[in-house]
């Protein structure tokens, strides 16, 4: 049995797929990147049945804290959210589009996992107050890191 020889047209195209999944899946912690769950729930009646939440991480001081993951909980519990955290920006600043209701948003800041985080914060942690928007509020959200 002869031994079979690789075509290098399936190598290149290979690297290729390779290029591209790497590069829809990178999305890094890009001020401007937004979660998924950033678009209206609509049924197709036109109403808008999502809320906006815009947030801010900062310290007791009112300083910014960049980096930080952030994780909303529904507060009834039954509220499906499409992804897990999203990160703060350079200003500690966060929008997320989520089903209207009642939330809180949890952070913890790790250089560690999250290069974005500066080491100066790193083991900061904190918890909203419990936050409610109605379908097409945007309300807004301050997590105080100690």
């Amino acid at each position: 049995m002869a031994p079979r020889h690789r075509r290098p047209l399936a190598g290149a195209v290979l690297v290729l797929l390779t290029v591209v999944i790497t590069a829809a899946c990178s999305g890094g912690s890009d001020s401007g990147a937004r979660p998924v769950s950033d678009t209206d729930t609509d049924t197709g009646s036109g109403v808008r049945t999502s809320a906006t939440f815009q947030g801010r991480v900062e310290t007791t001081t009112g300083a910014a804290v960049p980096g930080c993951l952030i994780v909303p909980t529904a507060v009834d519990g039954a509220t499906e959210i499409p992804e897990m955290a999203v990160i703060s920006d350079d200003e500690g600043a966060f929008t997320w589009t989520l089903p209207a209701g009642a939330y809180t948003f949890s952070t913890t800041c790790d250089s560690e996992t999250n290069p974005d985080a500066l080491a100066a914060h790193d083991g900061l942690s904190g918890t909203s107050d419990e936050v409610r928007a109605d379908r097409a509020e945007t309300t807004s959200v301050t997590i105080v890191v100690e």
